[in-house]
């Protein structure tokens, strides 16, 4: 037999039997709770036994539970089982280490990580945390052996505790002693302290959490959903707030039969799949269908999800013919919430205010937190479209405080993003940068893959408008890849056009001008004047090109024509106002370049009033031109003297007579009159670029 880590155990156990007649050796299988019994000296007349806990009116006996291995031990006893198996691979310490962790310390589930590893090497972590250990081993009996094992070990708890261990595991993450209350009852503190002592349960600081191996168990192992933990995940789904934790529980319910409970966990999951529209819709709607009756609730949220699908007048009808509530009720300030969602979509501005004043002071009555700040925020998306960009802000900034004290990460994310939206739109980029780096970092921590790609899009268009544009390409492109994802076509058509004028800006024009040509391609008609603003802004590389060999009149050309077509675009929608202002960003950044253009080589360069000026066949213009450019980009070079300016272009020649300094101030004089004057400076230290000018280099360079 073989004891491993358990030293501890074994001086308590001994501790435990010279004052207790019987001591019954329970908790996690494996080859520990044999081996502890063997290696203990069990004084005369004390029995020591593996089995099950003590059961009503027996004779007097106490029960010693084992825990998980510590994680030394538990590394220790799996490198010995892999010894044992003269497996030709030996896992890596991180390997073993993750192993070790998916079984949490059950010295049996340690033996067969090893087994799974011998047999399947580094691709068996990922397996086991996709699978209960034993199905990835069905040829083992050992594997089902551990199974029943595990099972016995929730039978020797008292029932109320292994109940509360069944309806526990179904949260998915950790939970508080609070809650743990609303979903057990009375007896929750009572089955903690015992589960936590049995090891199926981990407690850190004030939360607690269900160990893997025991979900995997008291999930297979229950006949059924309770009927009190169903109540209890559709209690904790009417807020937003908790909702996310138990949103697969909703969507199991949900899934799960044509009752009306299944029809109250589709309502409220309406907040966090909208972007997964139809396919939802249509199942809520076939449970509604099926039922003899429909509730407010329900109707709200069919209603929202047809307002989200584009189709705002279905949204509407259905919310005429609901039955009223009692007047001062939270589903009546949804009703209007979601109502005037539906009128602000066909149109119907006045009514829509109305009914946004409505459900805010309904909900302002009833102390509707999350519910309160959704509406608000809605208010503040409706200010915007219609200009009042003092109205949004206040909206979005009361909306804020309501969601950030009820905890509704995903609704803050949100009004943290418009908040940033109206920074931006009014020139305050710092700040709106600060805002979209916090919403993005609120939706990447909930999850909502669509949020997070349009407010990185956003980011990307702030960072494009603030002349940034390869750290705006990142962004976009993230973005892109997330709207991809979740499937939403006209963020996607937006960003993607966004994406491909900053790439073009950025020096790509070849991938930019690819990337707006497939997008024009999957363009809906009312974006296509969106995605031809940008494809007409690629024209500025044109500029650029032509600026660079000094074609003035060609390049400003190009600049009239763009600055026309963003001029004729109007300030709405708000779609082309978002690209216009992109755009005009760019076009202000290349008209406020100084127009000075250098070759790096210093063949040629551009002035701004006389155009290009070659030097390539001037051979000691170029030298002495490429030695000034050298000392400008040379934060800490000195003014160059006459005589490192004789040596740069006449190298190798005697730099001290009178006919050498005659022949350098020729050399200068005949810059200044090919248009360098401007920019060439002299002083008692030497000659220089002028630093307060500045100048650029051509394209590709």
């Amino acid at each position: 037999m073989i004891l491993l880590g358990r030293d501890d155990e074994l001086r308590r156990l001994r501790d435990l039997m010279a004052d207790n007649p019987r001591v019954v050796v329970t908790g996690l299988p494996g080859i520990g709770r044999h081996a502890l019994v063997a290696a203990s000296a069990v004084p005369e007349g004390h029995e020591l036994v593996v089995g099950e806990a003590p059961r009503p009116h027996e004779r007097e006996e106490v029960v010693f539970r084992l825990g998980p291995l510590a994680p030394d031990a538990a590394l220790s006893l799996f490198g010995r089982a892999l010894f044992a198996l003269d497996a030709d691979a030996v896992a890596d310490e991180d390997t073993a280490s993750a192993l070790v962790r998916e079984v949490e310390g059950f010295p049996r589930g340690v033996e067969l990580s090893a087994r799974l590893y011998a047999s399947r090497g580094d691709e068996s972590v990922e397996l086991m945390r996709d699978a209960p250990l034993w199905t990835l081993l069905p040829q083992d009996p050992r594997a089902k052996g551990w199974r029943d094992a595990l099972q016995q070990v929730l039978g020797t708890l008292p029932g109320g505790v292994e109940a509360s261990l069944r309806e526990l595991s179904r949260f998915h993450e950790r939970f508080d002693a609070r809650a743990a209350r609303h979903v057990c009852g009375d007896i929750a503190d009572a089955a903690l302290d015992v589960l936590v002592e049995a090891g199926l349960v981990r407690r850190e600081g004030e939360s607690f959490q269900v160990v893997r191996c025991a979900r995997w168990v008291a999930m297979g192992t229950s006949a059924g959903v309770d009927t009190r933990y169903v109540d209890a995940v559709l209690a904790m789904g009417a807020s937003p707030a908790r909702a996310r934790w138990v949103q697969r529980d909703l969507r199991a319910i949900f899934q799960g039969s044509m009752s009306a409970r299944a029809r109250t966990a589709g309502a409220r999951l309406v907040p966090f799949l909208v972007e997964r529209g139809e396919p939802h819709l249509q199942r809520l709607l076939a449970i509604d269908d099926a039922l003899a009756s429909t509730d407010l609730e329900t109707e709200c949220a069919i209603a929202r999800m047809h307002v989200a699908l584009g189709e705002p007048a279905v949204a509407w009808r259905r919310l005429e013919r609901c039955a009223p509530v009692a007047a001062g009720h939270r589903l009546e300030g949804l009703r209007l919430h979601v109502a005037a969602n539906a009128l602000r979509r066909m149109g119907r501005v006045a009514a829509a205010r109305e009914h946004y004043q409505r459900a805010i002071t309904v909900l302002e009555e009833t102390a509707q937190g999350s519910e309160l700040g959704a509406a608000l925020a809605d208010l503040g998306g409706f200010h915007h479209e219609q200009g009042d960009q003092p109205a949004a802000r206040d909206a979005w900034t009361r909306a804020l405080r309501y969601v950030a004290r009820d905890g509704d990460a995903h609704a803050e994310a949100i009004a943290v993003g418009n908040l940033g939206l109206l920074d931006h739109e009014s020139d305050a980029l710092e700040g709106a940068e600060r805002r979209y780096r916090r919403a993005l970092a609120l939706h990447r921590a909930t999850g909502n893959r669509r949020f997070e790609g349009i407010v990185a899009g956003d980011l990307g268009e702030l960072l494009l408008a603030s002349g940034r544009p390869l750290e705006a390409c990142r962004e976009l492109a993230r973005s892109v890849e997330a709207l991809e994802r979740v499937g939403d076509d006209r963020q996607w058509v937006l960003i993607s056009a966004a994406l491909s004028f900053a790439e073009t800006v950025s020096g790509d024009p070849e991938t930019g001008r690819a990337r707006i040509e497939a997008v024009r391609e999957r363009a809906a008609d009312d974006l296509a004047p969106v995605v031809a603003l940008y494809a007409r802004a690629h024209a500025l590389h044109e500029a650029r090109l032509a600026r660079d060999a000094g074609e003035r009149a060609r390049e400003r050309e190009i600049l009239e024509q763009l600055e026309a077509n963003v001029d004729a675009s109007g300030d709405t929608p708000d779609e082309m106002r978002r690209a216009a202002m992109v755009i005009r960003a760019e076009l202000a950044r290349h008209r406020s370049a100084s127009g000075w253009v250098f070759a790096r080589d210093a063949r040629f360069f551009v002035s701004p009033t006389l155009g290009r000026v070659e030097l390539g066949r001037r051979k000691i213009l170029r030298l002495l031109v490429a030695a000034l450019l050298e000392a400008r980009l040379d934060p800490d070079a000195a003014p160059l003297t006459q005589s490192a300016l004789l040596r740069a272009g006449w190298p190798g020649q005697r730099a001290e007579s009178a006919s050498a300094r005659n022949r350098l101030h020729v050399s200068l004089s005949t810059l200044r009159k090919l248009g360098l004057d401007p920019l060439l400076r002299g002083d008692s230290a030497g000659y220089f670029l002028d630093p307060g000018i500045a100048i650029d280099f051509p394209t590709g360079e």
